[in-house]
């Protein structure tokens, strides 16, 4: 009885295993921290269920039969980086899920047989997220194949089954010999007369025809630019592809001249402008695209460029427009009113030093007027001064007053005076 119900039990999980577990064990394993967050589920469970070991132990071979058995079914896909991340934050969400189910659901009285049978929906919905998850990179792949359909794509893909990076080619157009030929053949790119294959790194020789195609599959584009002179000439080298490409790009721009290339200027964003454009500019331009890495071509976009000349007044036509006269220029009144005002205050400096110059003739003459009127006050004085005090020296006159004697007397008295 016991040994049918292990045969039962194992067939069951096998059932399980092969129909409705996660089908993508082969690319989880890939990523290094899958056995790490597998391992960190296997010792919560066997904590959980150490009392009964035949339910750890059925846990831990769901989860490694699935590893085991289920490989082939996405054995020869392929999947980018941004699947594998979502891969494996899928896998670890959900292992968390079934985790916390189990220790919120947990009874010892349940068999293994029952756990197999909780753990199964959580499983489907895992391969139900796997399965949309791969769809969903057989959408994103190639971009330059679907709006645009040019210029070749370099990819790099996780191979499921050996776990190694690989170079998905994906090349544009409508020329299907080109496209096998680039599939089939190495990616072999020339660089300084170098040769090797992108894939190998060993040099190379390319196939025979292997240019030419690349240079038939690399333009997405030509565009006409008219700018008028003098005015900004704009490049944009960009394709609606470019936006899903995660490696560095650069851009070189190249001017084409009969069976020449000029190459114009080499630059890390999509977009360049040459300042005032003039009319050595028109012709024929090249802006090709490529990864800074490898330096392999992606896309190239295509200018025709026209200058035109700006209309003047002077050059229109007499008929539709009057003679043309230039402006009156604006006369500029502000010499004029500085001269006036240099004038007008040269005049007022001359007219105060006149009245200066005859205010201080005129105060000098009242005061020498005056000086002198005083002068002969001083006199006038001084002689009056002098007859008193001659007056009380002299005799009084008598009847002999004037006699000769006293006349002389006192005309002595006076001179001595």
């Amino acid at each position: 009885m016991i040994f049918l119900s292990k045969t039962f039990l194992f067939c069951i999980l096998l059932y399980l295993l092969t129909v409705n577990v996660l089908p993508a064990s082969s690319c989880l394993s890939c990523e290094p921290s899958t056995k790490e967050i597998e391992n960190k589920f296997l010792y919560f469970a066997e904590d959980l269920y150490w009392r009964k070991r035949e339910n750890f132990y059925a846990i831990r071979n769901f989860i490694q039969e699935f590893a085991d058995l289920v490989k082939t079914r996405y054995q020869q896909k392929t999947i980018d980086r941004f699947g594998m991340e979502m891969l494996f934050s899928e896998y670890k969400r959900k292992l968390t899920k079934i985790q916390n189910k189990l220790e919120k659901e947990f009874n010892d009285d349940k068999t293994a047989l029952n756990i197999v049978e909780d753990l199964t929906p959580s499983f489907k919905e895992l391969a139900q997220s796997v399965e949309e998850i791969f769809t969903s990179f057989e959408d994103r792949k190639c971009p330059n194949k679907k709006e645009d359909n040019c210029g070749i794509l370099l990819d790099k893909v996780t191979n499921c089954d050996t776990c190694k990076e690989e170079l998905m080619v994906c090349a544009g157009g409508s020329d299907t010999h080109c496209i096998d030929l680039i599939n089939k053949c190495p990616l072999c790119h020339c660089n300084k007369g170098k040769c090797s294959d992108l894939r190998t790194k060993e040099p190379c020789t390319p196939c025979e025809g292997y240019s030419n195609c690349v240079q038939k599959i690399l333009p997405c584009e030509t565009r006409e630019i008219q700018v008028e002179e003098e005015a900004d000439l704009n490049f944009d080298c960009s394709v609606a592809f470019h936006h899903e490409i995660h490696d560095e790009m650069e851009y070189i721009l190249e001017k084409k001249q009969h069976s020449t290339v000029i190459p114009i200027q080499t630059f890390s964003q999509p977009k360049y402008v040459k300042y005032l454009a003039d009319f050595k500019d028109v012709g024929d331009y090249s802006c090709t695209a490529r990864s800074r890495i490898t330096r392999f071509p992606i896309s190239k976009v295509d200018f025709k460029v026209e200058v035109v000349n700006t209309t003047r007044p002077t050059e229109a036509s007499r008929e539709t427009l009057p003679p043309y006269e230039p402006p009156a220029p604006d006369r500029d009144l502000t010499l004029y009113i500085a001269v006036a005002v240099l004038i007008i205050c040269t005049l007022l400096v001359i007219a105060l030093i006149v009245c200066l110059i005859f205010y201080i003739r005129w105060d000098s003459k009242t005061f020498m007027d005056y000086d002198v009127e005083q002068q002969k006050n001083a006199q006038a004085d001084m002689i009056r001064m002098t007859g008193l005090r001659v007056l009380k020296t002299e005799k009084i006159p008598t009847e002999d007053t004037f006699s000769p004697s006293v006349l002389r007397q006192n005309l002595e008295m006076v001179a001595e005076k």
